[in-house]
């Protein structure tokens, strides 16, 4: 059985003149068939728990997005050399067709809504780190996003 629990608790201590000051801490019980574990993080340790997790996501969230672009840049690289078959006649249309149809994850690179600005935020970063002009849809297409959804407002986007 699962016992354990967080939540905020609220600390009183008297301080060094003889008042009391109260601080707002966070409260875990981690708690077995044996033993009982209380950990209280301050105010401070909470939000620098906060900061991490939120840089961690960050990190996180860019090496996603650096694979998807390394990912379609394989993708349009072979539908260069499949285009470049076509041109020196080493395959027909109908080939090209076919091999089109029959391996679209190999050359067509999708387009997904935006569902977090936070993802908006990081493949911002991610081109300006680039330092290159990009359109909008080099962008959308480097990064697998659909052009329209990076235009929506960041309330209208579902969290």
């Amino acid at each position: 059985m699962d016992n354990n629990t967080s939540y905020p608790v609220t600390d009183v201590q008297k301080s060094t003149t003889g008042t009391f000051k109260a601080s707002k801490q966070f409260l875990i019980t981690l708690k077995d068939s044996k033993n009982t574990f209380e950990i209280k993080f301050s105010d401070d340790m909470v939000s620098l728990l906060g900061d991490l997790s939120l840089r961690y996501n960050y990190f996180v969230a860019k090496e996603k997005y650096y694979i998807i672009a390394i990912k379609n840049l394989i993708k349009k690289n072979e539908f260069l050399q499949l285009s470049l078959q076509v041109a020196d006649k080493l395959v027909t249309e109908e080939e090209y067709e076919k091999e089109l149809k029959e391996n679209e994850d190999k050359y067509l690179i999708s387009l997904n809504r935006v569902d977090n600005p936070f993802d908006i935020d990081v493949v911002c970063d991610i081109v300006k780190q680039v330092n290159a002009s990009f359109t909008i849809d080099e962008v959308a297409e480097i990064f697998s996003l659909d052009a329209n959804w990076l235009f929506q407002p960041a309330n209208q986007i579902e969290r």
